[in-house]
């Protein structure tokens, strides 16, 4: 099973919305002399870093398999076998507006600084070969490669957090099922 991010395309243009700024900075009649050149040195260096630190790890591909997963960019390729990542968690990262579930996989069980590898740390980090994750496009896909991995014997944990919004919403399909019950006895009684 073959993974690419699904933030590629978003990235993609607004790598190329920064990179238009420059050209556009650069080519303005209404900005003049050293103004000129610094926001165009400005909105360069932040082109660069943008596209360097953000859309790069995005045309990863990861792929899946029994023996374990290949991560390639660029036609470069590592492959860990399962039993050399010690961090496969089934865990949430959200935006300001959305909340994305998926795999986070690392080779390490800490950072450098000593402190816990989260799945916010794997999804922002440079170390694109050893800490990476797949986001799902829909449940279905989620359920099938949930059912690979165990089927290939992989133990993938589930965070805390997950866990817990998890049997919350199921509580709360429960209890809606219950009362739309007592609505249709009620009903019934009723009639």
């Amino acid at each position: 099973m073959k993974f690419r991010t699904i933030f590629v395309y978003l990235h993609f243009l607004v790598a190329v919305l920064l990179i238009n700024m420059v050209i556009v900075g650069y080519f303005s009649e209404d900005i003049v002399g050293v103004y000129k050149i610094a926001l165009c040195v400005l909105f360069s260096i932040f082109s660069a870093f943008f596209i360097i630190f953000v859309l790069l790890p995005d045309f990863r591909v990861i792929e899946l398999t029994e023996e374990g997963c290949s991560v390639n960019i660029f036609k470069v390729k590592k492959t860990h076998a399962w039993k050399d990542i010690v961090y496969i968690c089934r865990d949430t990262v959200s935006t300001k507006t959305n909340s994305f579930e998926g795999i986070f996989f690392s080779t390490k069980l800490c950072r450098k600084s000593g402190k816990k590898i989260t799945a916010s740390y794997i999804q922002h980090s440079l170390d694109i070969f050893n800490c990476f994750c797949i986001f799902w496009m829909d449940e279905k896909e989620k359920e099938k490669v949930l059912n690979q991995l165990k089927e290939w014997g992989v133990e993938v944990i589930t965070s805390p957090k997950l866990a817990e919004k998890e049997a919350y919403e199921q509580k709360l399909a429960e209890k809606i099922n219950l009362r739309e019950q007592r609505k249709k006895l009620y009903k019934k009684r009723n009639k």
